[in-house]
């Protein structure tokens, strides 16, 4: 057997006439090596080998996206007013398993199911299911970018930001036939709160301890803005992943607070530069490591922060961030939703961390695609397993144009 990069790992799997693959073998190609009958020759026959045979796929129909898959048969016509959104962190390959190439991580997984081949066999079926217009991946890599995503999705064009020295970011996908690419920018969160005018007042009044704490920081924002070929309608979309640490509220609190602006900011100078007599119609979807009674989502939602929050006060009560927060912008969200009550689903924690936005004068939403049952995920102790190759569930939904 060998391995998708051609490197030789090859290993005696059977010697019997008939072989049925096993899970250990997703991901790999099979060889098969055949010996003429006549053993009495001298000397002994040589093998031939018929290699490499077709890659071993893992059986889908016992795969966990397959029931979320049932309310995403279809595809929207390209000039639908409706949108099909995905946000999904698919778990970078470095985070997936430890040094050792053990699952020290996720010591309930089977590390097979950990292993790239496994993964990525399972992500080129699941990612193409959504029949998603909008598509917003977090933890992606630059090997895994042209296999499995683009590979699996060639309708889609692709934008891709890298965060600085930890080979992983995101990547923001959309439908060719239904929309234009006009630009895509992408902003580092603590070049903006250092440098960008927009951020002056915040920065002054945002308490130098935690200043500090923003300069090792790679998080990135992307910003996306295309333009629907039907009516010529402009989305700009927003993909971003917040810095995950637990006890690093009041630095995801400063994160949220610079998205709307930047957002708010683009928005303004993407009005003034089309000639659409409508404004862009505005979307974020990431992993906000934030659950919704977190400040993030009130200052998202509402365009403030209450002065008693109390992700306003440093984890070590020694710094308060009095700012206000303030900001335009009004969003709705797809969670919380009774039918998607958690996005993160460990051994450790469970919570509904990951989110999609749509600008509430713009979007109303359809629906959002239920979660598995929690019975479901817990078949294998927790996420990932060997029916679910990320430790998050996508979050799907669906919105429609108000003015439409």
């Amino acid at each position: 057997m060998t391995n998708d990069s051609g490197e030789k790992e090859e290993q005696v799997v059977s010697k019997e006439n008939t072989y049925t693959p096993t899970s250990a073998d997703v991901g790999g190609r099979l060889s098969l090596s055949v010996w003429p009958a006549d053993a009495r020759r001298n000397p002994p026959p040589v093998p031939v080998t018929i290699c490499p045979l077709a890659r071993v796929e893992p059986d889908m129909t016992g795969l966990g996206y397959v029931s979320r898959a049932e309310h995403t048969r279809t595809t929207y016509p390209v000039d639908s007013d409706t949108l099909r959104l995905v946000s999904y962190n698919i778990l970078a390959v470095k985070y997936a398993l430890d040094d050792k190439g053990l699952n020290g991580t996720y010591p309930y997984c089977d590390v097979k199911a950990l292993q790239n081949g496994y993964r990525d066999s399972v992500l080129s079926h699941e990612l193409p299911a959504y029949n998603a217009d909008i598509m917003c991946l977090q933890e992606v890599e630059q090997t895994r970018l042209k296999a499995p995503i683009l590979a699996s999705l060639p309708g889609y064009s692709c934008h891709v930001s890298m965060k600085h020295q930890l080979r992983e970011g995101m990547a923001t996908l959309w439908r060719k036939d239904r929309f234009v690419h006009r630009e895509s920018k992408e902003y580092r969160m603590k070049e903006v709160l250092f440098e960008h005018p927009i951020m002056a007042e915040f920065f002054k009044a945002l308490p130098s301890r935690l200043r500090g704490g923003f300069k090792p920081r790679n998080t990135v924002m992307q910003l996306t803005h295309l333009q629907q070929k039907s009516n010529g309608r402009d989305i700009i979309v927003g993909n971003t992943h917040l810095y995950y640490l637990p006890t690093a509220n009041e630095q995801r609190l400063a994160m949220s607070y610079i998205t709307m602006k930047m957002m708010q900011h683009y928005k303004q100078q993407v009005t003034e530069w089309t000639s659409c007599p409508l404004p862009p119609a505005l979307l974020l979807c990431g992993d906000f490591n934030s659950t919704p009674d977190r400040a993030v989502h009130e200052i998202i939602t509402t365009g403030a922060l209450n002065r008693t929050h109390p992700n306003r006060v440093s984890e070590d009560n020694r710094d308060v961030i009095e700012h206000p927060c303030e900001h335009d912008l009004r969003f709705g969200s797809v969670a919380p939703h009774p039918d998607v009550p958690w996005s993160n689903y460990t051994s450790s924690f469970v919570g509904m961390i990951d989110n999609i936005y749509f600008e509430d004068s713009a979007f109303d939403l359809v629906k959002a695609i239920p979660m598995p049952t929690e019975e479901t995920v817990q078949e294998f102790t927790a996420l990932p397993s060997v029916r679910y190759c990320s430790d998050h569930l996508p979050v799907i939904g669906e919105v429609r144009f108000k003015d439409t």
